[in-house]
């Protein structure tokens, strides 16, 4: 079952979990905010989003839960 990952990056303190669970999606950019590779901005949210499988999910949902700021969630497709 494929899930869509969210960021609210304007959110984002860049502590840098994501990267250091995750790095082949996330990176921390110059500007200290997160970056979800691959990840399109929806204009009506405000959020970028990235579809992911199944292999990605479980350590995406651990990513998600170790954002100390609930910018990165996780919704069914």
């Amino acid at each position: 079952m494929a899930c869509k990952l969210l960021l609210k990056r304007k959110e984002c303190i860049g502590a840098g979990q994501c990267e250091a669970i995750s790095p082949q999606i996330w990176k921390v950019m110059g500007d200290g905010k997160a970056e979800l590779r691959g990840a399109t901005l929806n204009p009506k949210t405000g959020m970028y989003e990235l579809v992911v499988d199944d292999a990605l999910l479980k350590t995406q949902k651990i990513v998600a839960g170790s954002c100390p700021v609930g910018c990165i969630s996780l919704e069914k497709s």
